[in-house]
């Protein structure tokens, strides 16, 4: 199904990761460039999706937020996988941390006329600190909940230090 309206998100979500990638790269100009180039190679059709897969877990390697990132606009078969469980810092998410649970609110406020998917996104978090739950996967359930509010999504990901997650090697 596509709307005019899921196209527009498409497009904000799609120039959000292109800010995100840029920022990333802010002092490696180089990096950035190059990735646009390969971007560029594949939607001319000049390589296919797993070369670009590659090249992305080469130059995101360090920049694990991105990989996830990516991830959103990879057909399930193509998404980069990463092999080990997420380990919460006790102090980072556990009940005596104020950003944690200011974020929590945050999301409750947000979605205080959509129940479900405040609790859809609480259910994904409880699943992702009880280990049942790769971050890759807990991160395509948030995006899902928290399309439209990219505030929301940036808040999510500063939880999690760059390179929480080791990506498989390839």
């Amino acid at each position: 199904m596509s709307s005019e309206g899921g196209k527009g998100q498409s497009k904000i979500h799609a120039l959000a990761y292109l800010k995100a990638v840029k920022n990333a790269f802010k002092d490696k100009r180089e990096k950035y460039n190059y990735f646009l180039e390969f971007m560029k190679d594949y939607e001319d059709r000049r390589i296919d999706t797993e070369r670009v897969v590659a090249k992305v877990m080469e130059l995101f390697k360090e920049h694990t937020d991105l990989m996830l990132g990516f991830n959103t606009f990879l057909p399930a078969e193509y998404r980069i996988k990463f092999p080990v469980k997420v380990e919460f810092p006790p102090k980072r998410v556990r009940g005596g941390s104020g950003n944690a649970i200011k974020f929590v609110k945050k999301v409750k406020a947000r979605f205080r006329c959509n129940q479900p998917a405040y609790r859809y996104f609480i259910s994904t978090m409880l699943m992702l600190e009880a280990g049942k739950m790769y971050i890759n996967e807990a991160y395509h359930q948030i995006m899902i909940i928290f399309e439209g509010h990219a505030d929301l999504l940036h808040d999510f990901l500063s939880f999690f230090p760059r390179n929480s997650v080791a990506a498989a090697s390839a």
